[in-house]
């Protein structure tokens, strides 16, 4: 049964959720590895489809991370198979796998790593340029559209 969450439980909640999470991504990392393992010693690629699979299916996991970060470590293709459902399959003839020396979540590649700018100032200022421009002489104050359109030239060439 479900603990409910009061105001004296919370914190222990938070703190047993944080550890439950990072103990499930070190999870997820040692299937990686064993599935990586064995498709360099056997050529089959079954546990790291359903490890993938599994990630798929809880949601909360970065399954598009995961999924690249496996096909940057071996020579593995993730498609549709005769049945129609997904699947790792060997790229080209040979198998080649490199051995990850870090973690999933702490690869640089992933795209849960990547920060997106909450403005681009730029695109913006080339935006207003832009509406400027095509307001020519419509608009309220002609001298004062002009001085910031000067403004944002200098912005967007600099």
């Amino acid at each position: 049964m479900k603990t409910e969450l009061t105001t004296k439980n919370f914190k222990s909640k938070l703190a047993g959720l944080i550890k439950s999470a990072k103990s499930q991504r070190d999870n997820i990392n040692a299937f990686i590895l064993f599935g990586l393992k064995h498709y360099e010693e056997h050529g089959d690629s079954t546990y790291l489809t359903q490890v993938l699979n599994a990630c798929v299916n809880v949601k909360s996991l970065p399954t598009i991370t995961i999924k690249d970060f496996i096909k940057e470590h071996a020579n593995l293709l993730w498609t549709k198979n005769k049945a129609g459902a997904f699947c790792f399959k060997k790229q080209g003839t040979e198998v080649k796998v490199t051995m990850p020396t870090v973690t999933w979540y702490n690869w640089k590649g992933g795209k849960h790593n990547a920060t997106t700018p909450d403005m681009d100032v730029i695109g913006q200022a080339k935006s207003l340029l832009a509406r400027i421009k095509k307001a020519g002489t419509h608009v309220k104050d002609v001298e004062s559209a002009k001085k910031v359109e000067e403004a944002l030239r200098s912005i967007v060439v600099a």
